[in-house]
């Protein structure tokens, strides 16, 4: 008895990557906020000195950073989990087959 593995496909493969651009958006606007806050502040204690406007400069630099350094992490992180839910859809839509037969011979008289 011989047999033939075949993948059978339900249905054409689909990019859902798209779905992670909502979340994406978000982030980007959370982050474009963050940075206009800061640079608002920066733009307020340019013209005065002193240990404390010191002190708010670099924590507004520093959370700018961080703020960024999220923002970046969770985007590459949405992008992937897309990737992931892509291609788990796509292996859903298809059915790895076994096919056993027989070949049957026949003589024609």
């Amino acid at each position: 008895m011989e047999q033939r593995n075949i993948v059978h496909k339900f249905e054409d493969e689909l990019d859902l990557r798209y779905k992670a651009n909502r979340f994406i958006k978000q982030l980007n606007v959370m982050e474009a906020l963050s940075m206009e806050l800061a640079k608002f502040i920066q733009k307020e204690t340019d013209n005065s000195e002193g240990s404390i406007i010191e002190a708010i400069n670099q924590e507004v630099e520093y959370r700018s950073m961080y703020i960024k350094g999220y923002s970046d992490f969770y985007e590459k992180g949405m992008k992937e989990k897309a990737q992931t839910y892509t291609n788990h859809i796509n292996d859903m839509n298809q059915q790895e087959l076994t096919l056993y037969y027989d070949e049957v011979k026949t003589t024609i008289k």
